[in-house]
């Protein structure tokens, strides 16, 4: 790991616990860099001169093209959602695009069956996968332009399947897309109950007290811009999580009397734990893909600074700590 963000890493401290139902969330609160920063891709205002579509000449499931004509470089999160064109999709791997340029994002199905259309515009939904979703993305597929195998793909798309069920939708092959507008409304809530710190630069997130991902951001722009797309996502797990077990009839968060201080530093032994790193650059976007015994997670660069690390639980992770 550079040795800059080992030394973010480690002037973090995690902020207060908000805990609801299975949700947990906690701020970690450090430096981050400041100035006029880059812009979310979900986040583009209208008007702007931004395209995202299928590609040129042959539509693919595994890639769609984006023109940035703003004059800021975009951030396309690994877990991001578009829809329209021939299918919705999710980003696989982050990417950097720099100013009035394009590139090629590699993406995944989140929808079952239709690969047709007369459009071929995307647009951004203004929502980023749940964890869990995008843990399956880091586990299973691998590398920038590389395709998704079918088991991976039919592992994201029996996940989809299995929430539609829970969520009493109706419909077979309903996109990923559709199921987090309808339940928008109900993670917004838990959202919003967790309050924002002024030096937060990311998030830790937990299920049933379990780690499922953590955020961090390396830009004093982005941690605000992605923030509630972001908590929205953990919240959905959640929803799933508790549908599980029943009829959901107490949906709140509220402030917990706990510090996860030990838990930082518990993550942060476990990536220096036989901690490997693979270089995933491609297509003009600097990645780094990192993995240790319980951790597997990414790193995106703009050039040699860092913009946004990602961490989930390794596929065979036994010995991360809990909430319990």
């Amino acid at each position: 790991m550079q040795a800059g963000v080992n030394g973010v890493l480690r002037q973090c401290r995690v902020g207060p616990l908000y805990t609801g139902g299975t949700l947990s969330i906690a701020p970690l609160i450090g430096p981050a860099t400041t100035g006029d920063g880059p812009l979310p891709l979900q986040r583009v205002p209208a008007g702007s001169k931004f395209r995202l579509s299928e590609m040129d000449g042959q539509a693919r499931v595994e890639e769609i093209q984006v023109f940035n004509g703003t004059s800021r470089p975009l951030v396309a999160l690994e877990g991001d959602l578009l829809a329209g064109g021939f299918q919705d999709r999710i980003v696989r791997v982050s990417a950097w695009v720099p100013r009035r340029a394009a590139a090629v994002l590699p993406t995944a199905c989140s929808e079952e069956g239709r690969f047709a259309g007369a459009e071929t515009a995307m647009q951004p939904s203004g929502m980023v996968a749940s964890p869990r979703f995008r843990r399956r993305l880091r586990l299973a597929f691998h590398g920038g332009g590389v395709g998704a195998s079918e088991p991976s793909q039919r592992a994201v798309w029996d996940d989809i399947e299995s929430d539609r069920r829970l969520l009493e939708v109706a419909g077979d092959g309903i996109s990923l897309v559709a199921l987090r507008r309808l339940t928008r409304p109900r993670c917004a809530v838990l959202a919003a109950g967790v309050r924002p710190h002024s030096s937060e630069i990311g998030w830790l997130f937990f299920v049933e007290g379990r780690f499922v991902a953590a955020d961090l951001f390396f830009h004093a722009s982005l941690p605000e811009a992605f923030r509630e797309a972001l908590l929205e996502a953990a919240a959905y797990d959640a929803l799933i999580e508790s549908l599980r077990r029943g009829p959901v009839t107490a949906w709140d968060i509220e402030l917990a009397d706990r510090s996860l201080d030990g838990f930082w530093r518990s993550l942060l032994a476990e990536l220096d734990a036989g901690l490997t790193v693979r270089d995933e650059s491609c297509a003009g976007t600097v990645q780094l893909r990192f993995e240790s015994p319980s951790l597997a997670g990414s790193l995106l660069l703009d050039g040699p600074r860092p913009v946004h690390m990602s961490l989930f639980p390794a596929l065979y992770a036994e010995d991360l700590p809990t909430l319990a």
